[in-house]
């Protein structure tokens, strides 16, 4: 279970993720699949980047992924920067990660980098991908 404090860590870095995520968009030509105003595509390398802040925040974290859409759960709580996709708000979170489209995930990585190379050998779109991503951004 979250403590207080890494509750309010976990949301406060949530929060900048999504304001990261959302000046990222804003930086891609129109041949990139990432969709501006709600995000969709980008939910790996949002996830990646969430894990990161996680790490320095000291939150324990995984980055789960399930019906091509990737999110974390820290401890018992579900994070989700990219849900406006299906209609949510800007930063899911929330406990009991069951429900939606966050129950049963298919894998689960508790590395970042681990999912970093997971995503290339599983074959996403190579603009879906942290390492493209980070590339052509300057990240």
């Amino acid at each position: 279970m979250l403590t207080q404090d890494q509750k309010r860590r976990t949301y406060n870095a949530a929060r900048r993720v999504r304001r990261w995520a959302d000046k990222m968009a804003t930086r891609l030509t129109d041949d990139v699949y990432i969709n501006r105003r709600d995000l969709k595509g980008m939910c790996g390398i949002a996830s990646y980047r969430l894990a990161e802040e996680l790490e320095k925040e000291g939150v324990p974290h995984k980055i789960c992924y399930i019906y091509q859409h990737a999110f974390v759960i820290a401890e018992d709580h579900v994070v989700d920067v990219t849900a406006t996709q299906f209609g949510k708000g800007k930063v899911v979170f929330r406990k009991d990660p069951k429900g939606g489209v966050w129950e049963n995930e298919d894998r689960e990585f508790f590395s970042k980098d681990e999912f970093k190379e997971w995503q290339v050998e599983a074959g996403w779109h190579e603009e879906h991908q942290v390492v493209h991503f980070s590339e052509k951004v300057g990240w």
